[in-house]
C-alpha cells in the first residue's frame, strides 16, 4: 500500500494500529557518534605514536632507561621546559627539537579540531534548519506527528515506509536528533504551541498524530490542532483506558 487508505474511518483504524504496533515493538536506537569523534580518534592516535616514537628514540640514542626517555618526551611535547633528564649529546639535542617541534604540531592540531568542530556545527545547523524549512513549506497533505519517542519513531518510519510524508514536532533535543538522523523534517518546539503547529505546516496537512507520553497535552495539541485546520484527520495516543472514549 503506498499511501493510507481515503475513508476517514479506514485511515483512523490503520494508524491507529500502527500506533499500537509501535507501543509494543520499538526500542530505542543507539546514539550515533558525535561531530570530530574521527579526527579526535586521529589526534590522540598522533599524540600515542609520538610518545612512543619520543621514548624509543632517547633510549635507543641515549641510552636512557625507559621512564626517563618517557619523561623527556613528555615535557618536550607539551613544551613545559623542564631541564633536560640527563646530559645530551648531539644526536639526543636534534632528536629533542624533533619532538618539541611535533608537539607544537599536535597542539595546534588539537585546537583546529575543536575550532572545526564549533564552526561546522554552528553553520551546519543553520543551513539545516533553513532547508528543512524550504521543504516543510512545499509540502501539502502531508502527516504531522508530535512526539518522537518509543511510539512516534515507529509510526513515524511506518508513514515513511508507506511514502507518507511527515514532519516531527518534539522539544527533546536528542529526540529531534535522532528525526534528522532518520531523514526526517524536524520542527523543534511544543507542539500545544500554535506558532509550532503552523511551522510544521498544519494548515496543509492531512492529518495530525500525537503520541506524546500524556493525555492530557494530546488532548491539547488536538484542539489546538482542530482550531487551525477543522478539516484535519487526528489520531492520538491514549494512556489511559478512560481517555479512548474521549
Amino acid at each position: 500500500m503506498s499511501d493510507l487508505a481515503t475513508d476517514p474511518q479506514s485511515r483512523r483504524l490503520e494508524v491507529a494500529r500502527r500506533v499500537g504496533a509501535a507501543r509494543t515493538t520499538e526500542r530505542e536506537q543507539p546514539s550515533h557518534s558525535p561531530l570530530g569523534l574521527s579526527h579526535v580518534r586521529l589526534w590522540l592516535l598522533a599524540v600515542a605514536v609520538g610518545v612512543a616514537a619520543g621514548t624509543a628514540g632517547y633510549v635507543l640514542l641515549e641510552g636512557w632507561s625507559t621512564w626517563d626517555a618517557l619523561y623527556m618526551t613528555v615535557i618536550t611535547m607539551t613544551t613545559v621546559g623542564l631541564r633536560e633528564v640527563h646530559p645530551l649529546d648531539t644526536a639526543g639535542e636534534a632528536w629533542t627539537m624533533v619532538l618539541a617541534v611535533s608537539g607544537v604540531g599536535i597542539i595546534f592540531a588539537l585546537v583546529g579540531i575543536v575550532a572545526e568542530a564549533m564552526v561546522v556545527e554552528v553553520t551546519s545547523g543553520k543551513r539545516e534548519a533553513r532547508r528543512m524549512t524550504r521543504e516543510i513549506d512545499a509540502l501539502r497533505d502531508h502527516y504531522v506527528l508530535c512526539g518522537f519517542g518509543r511510539v512516534g519513531s515507529t509510526v513515524a518510519r511506518q508513514l515513511h515506509h508507506e511514502g507518507v510524508p511527515v514532519v516531527i514536532i518534539d522539544d527533546i533535543p536528542e529526540s529531534l536528533g535522532r528525526a534528522r538522523r532518520d531523514g526526517f523534517l524536524v520542527v523543534a518546539g511544543d507542539a500545544t504551541d500554535d506558532a509550532t503547529l503552523r511551522a510544521a505546516g498544519l494548515e496543509r496537512a492531512r492529518g495530525i498524530i500525537t503520541t506524546v507520553d500524556s493525555d492530557a497535552v494530546n488532548i491539547y495539541v488536538i484542539l489546538s490542532a482542530r482550531a487551525i485546520n477543522p478539516d484535519l484527520f487526528v489520531v492520538a495516543r491514549a494512556n489511559q483506558a478512560g481517555v479512548v472514549e474521549r
